[in-house]
């Protein structure tokens, strides 16, 4: 049998070639045709683009002068200065404004002072955008975190090798150190124009200099706010003078003496803001009669030390404008309790005025042996008194204060807490309120 074959006709052939042809011509047309439209899409931009600056232009927000229009992109971003760590950082806040329109575009570019606010969580391309931009204007660094340092940022080694270069900008200092040699590098930087330094460390850092040597070469930065978390320095040091807001706290051996946080405040006579959180800090030069002094500014005082210690405090500074105070006593240690009723005294004498205002009290008590006494100002006011007692009977330690300060700021409404076991002596507690 023949092998067979299969063949095309030619009208085949000649109908594929027509389609094959057609398509192409049909491909050659929607090229065309696209970029037509593309042609036409670049025209009409181009012709809306006026319309666009003009309608931008016409916004009355956009009518403001530039200094004006500056002044309030800063104080929105103001807050993000504060917000510490969050990846929506004061710089990517700042990018992002930087798309509403080319106008806000333009001004923010070319506006420096909008440019020198730092963060460890800004990629190193704008960090290094940011202090390019900034053209000489003070830079404020934030590389610590809002609570204990427990977790080291990435890029900080980064960061902190950027920053010293510009350490004659620095207004603002925020920074966790991992080491002594990275916060010596800090302190022996150049810094004319500091005010503010908080520097961490999440194990204890005694930074002491060498004879003759100053802190920051020397520059004298007239620094208003200084943070110690972890880290010490020579308690005399002229760092420790003039300050506005103080503190210092989480240090054991090397923790200040008595006398010597008494030498430092007495240093600091506009203080207005003092935190002291030394809890287990040793008998270092215990406490001692000073000659009383007046801290005329101070509104806010947080103090976490040894009873004995807080009582030598009270008994030597007087601060006839203070609103708020935090007092945390623990009896655990060689302190005795007889010095909670003379405490309460001194603390009455804090407040000369304070309580004018209706205010509640809140009462919360914990087993046996810790109570949290709070009075807080019930008209949205700043004003509020917190004294914690630990170690120490409750009963003994909720008379001596009801005694004390009940009478002295009546209190418009009184709620009681109870945590964990129910306290058996409920009901003497209760009667010291009748």
């Amino acid at each position: 049998m023949g092998r067979s074959s299969k063949t095309r006709s030619p009208s085949y052939r000649t109908d594929t070639k027509t389609q094959a042809s057609l398509l192409a011509h049909a491909d050659d047309h929607a090229t065309a045709i696209k970029s037509t439209l593309d042609s036409v899409q670049r025209l009409l931009l181009e012709k809306m683009s006026p319309l666009h600056t003009e309608h931008n232009r016409m916004i009355p927000l956009h009518q403001l002068p530039i200094e004006i229009f500056v002044q309030m992109i800063a104080r929105a971003l103001e807050p993000f200065w504060t917000f510490r760590w969050d990846r929506s950082t004061y710089l990517a806040r700042l990018a992002r404004l930087c798309q509403v329109c080319k106008h806000w575009k333009d001004v923010i570019d070319d506006t420096p002072s909008l440019w020198t606010v730092i963060h460890v969580l800004d990629p190193a391309v704008v960090t290094s955008t940011a202090i390019s931009r900034s053209a000489g204007h003070p830079l404020y660094i934030i590389a610590a975190p809002p609570g204990p340092p427990d977790n080291v940022p990435d890029g900080l080694d980064e960061l902190i090798n950027t920053a010293i270069p510009c350490s004659t900008r620095w207004r603002s200092l925020q920074v966790a150190v991992t080491s002594s040699e990275e916060a010596l590098a800090i302190l022996n930087a150049p810094a004319p124009l500091l005010q503010t330094l908080e520097l961490k460390s999440k194990t204890q850092i005694w930074l002491g200099s060498q004879k003759g040597e100053a802190a920051f070469q020397g520059t004298n930065p007239q620094l208003r706010r200084l943070s110690l978390y972890g880290v010490a320095i020579p308690w005399d040091s002229s760092l420790l003078r003039g300050l506005q807001h103080l503190s210092i706290s989480e240090l054991i051996g090397l923790a200040p003496s008595c006398k010597e946080i008494l030498g430092i405040l007495g240093a600091c006579p506009g203080l207005v803001e003092l935190e002291l959180s030394l809890k287990n800090a040793g008998a270092v030069g215990g406490p001692k009669r000073a000659t009383p002094f007046t801290l005329t500014e101070l509104r806010s005082l947080s103090i976490n030390l040894k009873p004995s210690w807080i009582l030598a405090l009270l008994e030597t500074i007087h601060s006839p404008s203070v609103e708020s105070v935090s007092l945390d006593l623990n009896f655990y240690y060689s302190d005795s309790s007889d010095l909670l009723p003379k405490m309460a005294q001194h603390i009455q004498g804090l407040f000369p005025v304070v309580f004018k205002s209706q205010h509640k009290l809140l009462i919360t008590i914990s087993q046996s042996t810790f109570l949290f006494w709070e009075s807080r100002e019930t008209t949205g006011g700043s004003r509020e008194f917190k004294i914690s007692a630990r170690n120490m009977p409750v009963g003994a330690a909720e008379r001596y204060l009801v005694q004390t300060l009940l009478h002295r700021f009546p209190a418009n409404s009184i709620e009681l807490y109870f945590e964990g076991t129910p306290y058996s002596h409920l009901w003497a507690i209760l009667q010291e309120f009748d």
